[in-house]
């Protein structure tokens, strides 16, 4: 989803995501993360960048890990704060408000990828390195449909409850000049009374191992190791994979 659905579909953004986002594998990658890079820290405060309502987070804090997240879209961070998932900010990726705080940062979900302008990855990755303490890891997602002919253009999911069935639909066109992905979404709502549908866009970068291996050393960061999702003995998947970080104890 667009910022422009977060308000009307707020309140199913859980039931959508929860159906088809892999939050169980992205809690168990920054717990391996964690375990692998940060052996001697007992209880790693974690920055879970990009958070929405916290569907990530409230696994991280149900492994006792401190968890803060930040995002833009205030309906889903009203959710954090009324169920309980940790604390919050409203705050953009770009400019975030803390300097060595965090052990750990991830920004996953493909968040990263809608930094379409080469200035905006540079500031959010400065951004998250700033965010870590000496030592820290960042993990981030990006999206490569490499080879171009196993991308997939165009999906379709159907969620259904007792009281609502909601049809998510995407089709997505690359421009491989400019490295850009245009996903175009339309989300249908039964609800008892009425049915309702919102639409919107969004513009995701396509990128490769080796232009986030620049963009992290720019930023600050070493490039420990690039690979799939979200398993750190995975290798990239046609859509991409993740980049796994280190800031200096310097």
């Amino acid at each position: 989803m667009s910022q422009v659905e977060y308000g009307p579909l707020a309140q199913y953004y859980e039931l959508i995501n929860e159906s088809c986002v892999p939050y169980d594998d992205q809690a168990a990658f920054v717990l391996a993360l964690a375990e692998e890079f940060l052996p001697s820290r007992d209880r790693p405060r974690v920055l879970d960048v990009a958070c929405g309502p916290g569907l990530l987070s409230k696994r991280l804090i149900r492994c006792d890990l401190e968890v803060v997240g930040i995002d833009l879209a205030e309906p889903l961070l009203a959710q954090v704060a009324a169920k309980g998932r940790g604390r919050c900010a409203c705050a953009d990726m770009r400019h975030l408000p803390f300097a060595g705080c965090f052990d750990l940062a991830c920004c996953l979900l493909h968040t990263i990828n809608c930094m379409t302008r080469d200035e905006d990855l540079g500031l959010a990755l400065s951004a998250i390195a700033d965010a870590l303490a000496p030592g820290g890891v960042a993990a981030v997602d990006f999206i490569a449909y490499e080879p171009p002919s196993e991308w997939e253009a165009a999906w379709r999911e159907t969620i259904r409850t007792s009281k609502v069935e909601i049809v998510c639909e995407h089709h997505q066109t690359p421009d491989w000049e400019t490295s850009v992905a245009v996903d175009r979404h339309v989300y249908t709502v039964r609800e008892p009374d009425r049915t309702w549908s919102v639409s919107g866009e969004d513009h995701l970068r396509i990128t490769n191992p080796h232009e986030m291996r620049q963009f992290a050393e720019r930023a600050g960061l070493q490039p420990v190791v690039v690979c799939g999702k979200y398993d750190l003995n995975a290798g990239l998947g046609f859509d991409g994979g993740v980049l796994v970080a280190s800031k200096g104890t310097g």
